[in-house]
């Protein structure tokens, strides 16, 4: 009996751990997530900037070529920033147990079977 519970205690256990990943992991992609939605906002505010900025020069006659290449880096640092978020993270490998199925075969010390809790005689 004692070695049915610490089995017991040890799947909970291990059903835990596996909770705790899934949620870091589901953390972490709401936090990408909300990065890229940063990250493209902010694209999208340079490419205004920088189409003002064009049509400002072009309106007035005058160059400024420097003012346009800061642009330039700024929107690919941002595209750098966005491709590397987009990279499909390292696989995590999450194990949870699950019950056996009914009428699958139960440890001889097992009082309920452990796909539908059916006491067992």
């Amino acid at each position: 009996m004692q070695d049915s519970f610490d089995r017991m205690v040890d799947t909970a256990g291990r059903m835990a751990d596996a909770a705790v990943k899934t949620t870091a992991s589901l953390v972490n992609k709401g936090r990408d997530k909300a990065e890229q939605v940063a990250l493209q906002a902010k694209l999208a505010k340079l490419h205004r900037q920088l189409g003002a900025l064009v049509y400002a020069l072009h309106k007035s006659g005058e160059e400024n070529d420097e003012m346009v290449q800061w642009y330039i880096r700024e929107m690919d640092s941002v595209h750098r920033k966005l491709a590397d978020l987009q990279q499909p993270p390292a696989e995590e490998e999450i194990i949870v147990a699950t019950p056996a199925a009914k009428g699958a075969e139960d440890d001889g010390d097992a009082m309920f079977r452990g796909g539908d809790g059916e006491q067992l005689p």
